[in-house]
Parts: structure tokens; sequence; C-alpha cells
């Protein structure tokens, strides 16, 4: 009788460990899903956020493109040299609105269901886009000073203008 009980005891104790081992694997992957699924949302957040930052620059990118616009089209071309600036920080600007909007379109096209090498592919590619927008709005940097000279430029008609009627009063 020992023998038989012994081997009873034995299988229900190898079923609880069988049992256990299955509860053990569904929690495990349980366990992997929501760890995929917090990284998967992580990705996305961050990715909604850069479109977010994108989208913020594009309008202003487009508000102060205008602003250069208008700022050109008041000119008239009088001035060559601040004319020649403002037309390139408008170009410029055009150009880094496009690159942003390009890379607003590349973070839309990511897809979290696909596999993660098609993902990591498209990654590489909205660096190098931005990295590209960097180098662009670098390039602009030098037209800027064009403004500090022409308020050195105004400041001189200003002061000489000032420093004139100042004389005329004074000879009165």
């Amino acid at each position: 009788m020992e023998d038989i009980e012994l081997k009873n005891m034995w299988r229900s104790y190898d079923q609880q460990l069988q049992e256990a081992k299955i509860l053990n694997l569904q929690s495990w992957a349980v366990n992997i899903k929501t760890f995929e699924y917090l990284q998967s949302h992580k990705a996305h957040a961050k990715l909604a956020s850069l479109a977010r930052f994108k989208t913020r620059a594009v309008i202003i990118g487009i508000a102060w493109a205008l602003f250069l616009g208008v700022l050109l089209y008041g000119n008239h071309f009088t001035n060559g040299w601040f004319s020649f600036s403002v037309l390139a920080l408008f170009l410029f600007a055009v150009y880094a609105v496009a690159l942003y909007i390009r890379q607003i379109i590349l973070i839309n096209r990511i897809n979290f269901g696909e596999p993660v090498v098609a993902a990591q592919k498209k990654i590489p590619e909205l660096q190098a886009s931005t990295l590209r927008t960097v180098r662009v709005l670098w390039w602009q940097l030098p037209f800027y000073t064009t403004f500090f000279c022409m308020s050195f430029k105004l400041k001189r008609i200003i002061t000489t203008s000032c420093y004139k009627k100042l004389q005329c009063l004074s000879r009165k």
C-alpha cells in the first residue's frame, strides 16, 4: 500500500508542479507583453512629443518667413546688402520649414506594429534630417549680422541728424 500511496502523492505533486509551471509561463508571457507595450508606448510618446515640437517650429518658421517677406517687400530693394541678407534669411527659413515638414512626415510613417528592423531603418533617416536642419539653421547665422550692422548705421544717422539739428538751433 505504501508504494501505491507514494506513487499517488508523487503524481499529485508532479501535477501541482505542472500547474505551477503553466501559471509561471502565463505570468511570464503577460509580463513580456506588458513590457513590450510599455516600451512601445514610451517610444510613441517621445515621437509624438517630437512631432508636436516640429509642428510648432513649422508654425513659427512660417510666421518668420512671412515677416521676412514683408520686410523684403517693404524695403523695395533700396539697400542692396540688407535686401540680399533678408532674401537669404527668407530662403533659409523656407528651406528649414520644408525640412521640418519632411521630418513630421517621417515621424508619422513610423509604425510600431511593423517589425523592429523596419522601424529602426526609419530612425537614422529622421536623425539625418534633423542634423541637416540644424546645419541649415547654422548657415543662416552670418546673415543676421546685417541687422546688427544696420542698427549701427541707423544709430549713426540718427546721431548725426540730431547733432546737425542741435547745431542749427544753437546758431539761432
